[in-house]
Formats: C-alpha cells, structure tokens, sequence
C-alpha cells in the first residue's frame, strides 16, 4: 500500500508537473518562428543576483522544453559579475552568450567591439514573430536608453539597439509610515526636512528597537554617485558635465551636494555605512533598522514580502525632494545582451526573445521582477492592484515623469562615475573637503575624457 501511495503520487506530480508545461508551451505555439530550429544547441548566461533573477531562473526549463536548447548560467554579486565579464569580453574568450548589463556599462562594451547589436535579429523574421514579441510594447524611454550612435557625448536614443531591457529602476524615498506618525513627523518635502527629521529620529526607540535615522549607499564605487546623490545634484540645478564633456561638478553647487550628502550619512547614518552596498541598506530596512532610506524603488517585493521582512505593511514611498530645480531621478535598466564573441548568437537570440516576452515578463513580476518595463504588464491588472495594496502605485507613476538617463555616453562613464564615488568617501570619512575631493576628482575625469575627445 505505501508504494502504491508513493507510485500515485509522483504519478499525480508527473501529470501535474506536465499540464503546467505544456500551458507553458502552449503560450508560444501561435508565434510564427520555428522555436525548434537550434534543438540540441547550448548557450550560457551571465547574471548578476538580484530579483530580476530569482524570477526568471524558475522558468527557464520551459524554455529548454520549448526548444530544445540547453541552457547553462553563472550567478554572482554585482562586483564578481562585472568583474568576470569584462575578462571574458576583454579576453574575447566568448564565455558568456548572454549577460546582464544596461546603459553607462553597454557604452564601453559597444565602444570595445564587444558587444553584439541586436537589431538584425530583431528585424529577422525567421528569428522574431514581430507581431507577437511587440517592441512597441517595451516603455520607449527605456528602448531609447538602449539605443546609441557610438558618438561621444551624444546620440543616445539613435542608433544600434545594444540591449534589451529586463526590469527598471528609478530611485525614491522609503520611510517608515508607523514612525513618522508616532513622532508626529511628516513626510518631507525638501532636502532640508529629509536631514532634519532623520536627525530627529537618529538612535530614538520605536516598538522597542533602536533606529538610525537615515541609510544610503556610502561604498566606494559608482552606486552612490548614481543612486541617490545626482538626485540632489540635478534637483538642483547642477551637473557633472557640460555640453563640452567637460567635468564641471566640482562648482558650488557639486561642493553644496557633496556635503549635504556626507552629513546626513555622518549625523543620522548607521556605524559603516561607507562600506554599505545596496543590498546592505535594503536588507537593514527591510529588519526595521532605519527610518528613511532613497535607493532602487522595486525594492518593495522584499520590504512588502512578510515572509521575509519585518517592516512589510509600515513602508511609505515619496518622491525624492525637489530642489530649487525641481525633482530628478537617474533611471537604471537591467537588460540582457549578447556577446560579439558568442558563437550561437542565433540560439541566444532566442532566448532573449523569450525572457523579455509579454508572457514571460507577466511571469517574472508576480514572482518579484518589479518594476515592469512593458506596458501590457506594468498595466496589468495583477500589478496595477498590488501596486495599490502597497500605497506604492500613485508614486510610481509620477516617478516615471522625472526618472531618466541623466548621464551624457560615453565609454567610460562608468569609471568616471567610480571616481566620483572615491571622491564623496573622502569626504564621507572627512579625508578631504568637498572641494578638495571634486577638485581632484576633475583632474583626473578630464583627463579619462581627452582621448575621446575630437
């Protein structure tokens, strides 16, 4: 009897197992592409840990199954990730058929020769149902973003299409609804109201607990500059570059941000901080250890999961404050690309084609892929209701009025970012002064910047 039990219900697993399947399958039989065609290739993908991940992963055997091709992957942090891929592309080893990216990193990669445009594929109807895939569907700024000429310092939004786009970021500002309104505090409205209230709450007790008043990321690499602080450089009024690429962000109001930034880390943020990544402020919110927060907004499946978090109900979502230029917000998107040295690029293509369909977007937002970067599915009633529940949803869709690619291309803005990131730790850690810091920090950018300058 227990092995006939035991033989019925793997039976029954198998049968279910196998109805979800073929539902699975059945999604993509009316496309008009041979889905099989490179039955019994192998392609490998490079992605980096992030939620964005963690959805898509579940659902690739649908995808083996559907045609036939064997996927492998390799999943590191940001650093290791970046790290490795840019040995692979440098070395033109071909490790990798498909990896994680998105603009500023895709710059080099294309500027390199490393990196494959997508266009022919898309635009290949043996290759792409255009009917079905639906590019039109994808938010056009985040196409755009994806888009460049190779021309340094402009040409952004024209040209070759270099990536596609996976999931968006913009940046805002979490807060603690139960705090502020046990302290009898308001959500602020300026920079100024954001340092003084984390200040206020700065090692007070709530239900308990000690908390820090205030939390972004303080390491020494691009993630600050472009996360937090150029919002409130570009709210402003200021910015890094002139119309010349010429680095001018070392002016009073670079200096004016530069401090305001490393205060409120100095006077309201936890021990460490400039060692905090952005996984470490998440993770510490997420354990109700801060009472504000600005970071990547599709941060909410982890601070709303109460699987996981002990702050899910008790989040507020703001915009970041307006400056005397009004509001800002850098904008990220975590895309896939393909190698120039994969040797199965077809194969690859399919893959892509698949992960960022409609079907398989809707699939990886309600497993915690927010926030979509299609239309059909950021509309969709699944997400629109649960953007809702969260108080997150009137937020979000003023934040796509301000969130955009703030800096200008070029290959190496990346690096030029990391400079600037050393620089805001000197000042973090009161080595230097702001002006000191963006003083020396525009020697060396202008000097990465010349040799791509006519």
């Amino acid at each position: 009897m227990r092995k006939f039990s035991f033989i019925l219900g793997i039976g029954i697993l198998l049968t279910i197992t196998l109805l979800f399947s073929t539902l699975a399958i059945a999604a993509f039989e009316d496309w008009k592409i041979d889905w099989k065609q490179f039955a019994g290739t192998h392609i490998e993908i490079g992605m980096v840990r992030h939620p964005m991940t963690d959805s898509l992963l579940p659902l690739i055997p649908e995808f083996e199954e559907l045609t036939g091709i064997d996927v492998g992957f390799e999943v590191l942090s940001e650093v290791q990730f970046r790290e490795k891929l840019l040995v692979d592309l440098a070395s033109g080893a071909g490790i990798y058929d498909i990896f994680n990216t998105g603009p500023r990193y895709s710059w080099k990669y294309y500027s390199s020769g490393w990196l494959q445009p997508l266009d022919d594929f898309l635009n290949n109807p043996k290759l792409t149902d255009a009917e079905a895939y639906d590019i039109n569907d994808f938010f056009p700024n985040m196409i755009a973003a994806a888009k460049w000429t190779g021309e340094f310092g402009k040409g952004l939004g024209e040209g070759h299409l270099l990536h596609i786009p996976c999931q968006e970021e913009a940046y805002c500002l979490f807060y603690r609804k139960d705090i502020l309104e046990e302290a009898g505090i308001k959500v602020p409205e300026t920079w100024d109201e954001l340092y003084e209230a984390a200040v206020k709450l700065n090692d007070q007790t709530f239900a308990g607990k000690k908390i820090k008043g205030f939390v972004a990321r303080g390491i020494r690499n691009e993630g600050p500059i472009l996360v937090w602080i150029s919002q409130k450089l570009y709210s402003e009024g200021g910015r890094f570059f002139d119309e010349n690429m010429n680095f001018v962000g070392n002016d009073a109001i670079g200096v004016e941000t530069f401090e305001w930034c490393a205060k409120i880390l100095q006077d309201a943020g936890p021990i460490g901080v400039s060692n905090f990544d952005w996984y470490d402020c998440m993770d510490g919110f997420a354990a109700g250890n801060y009472a504000f927060f600005i970071d990547a907004d599709h941060m909410n499946v982890v601070f709303e999961n109460p699987d996981s978090s002990q702050v899910a109900g008790k989040v507020g979502y703001a915009l970041c404050p307006p400056g005397k230029a009004g509001r800002a917000s850098e904008a990220w998107y975590w895309s896939m690309a393909m190698s120039n040295f994969s040797k199965r690029k077809e194969a690859a293509w399919l893959f892509m084609e698949w992960a960022t369909s409609k079907d398989i977007m809707q699939k990886t937002i309600l497993k915690g892929n927010t926030d979509p970067v299609r239309k059909s599915v950021h509309y969709s009633p699944e997400v629109v209701d649960t953007f809702k529940k969260w108080g997150y949803y009137d937020m979000n869709e003023e934040l796509t009025k301000y969130a955009r690619n703030i800096h200008p291309p070029a290959p190496n803005m990346v690096e030029a970012m990391f400079r600037l990131g050393t620089a805001f730790q000197e000042v973090l850690l009161k080595q230097k002064t702001a002006q000191q810091a963006l003083d020396d920090a525009k020697r060396d950018i202008d000097e990465m910047m010349a040799p791509f300058k006519k």
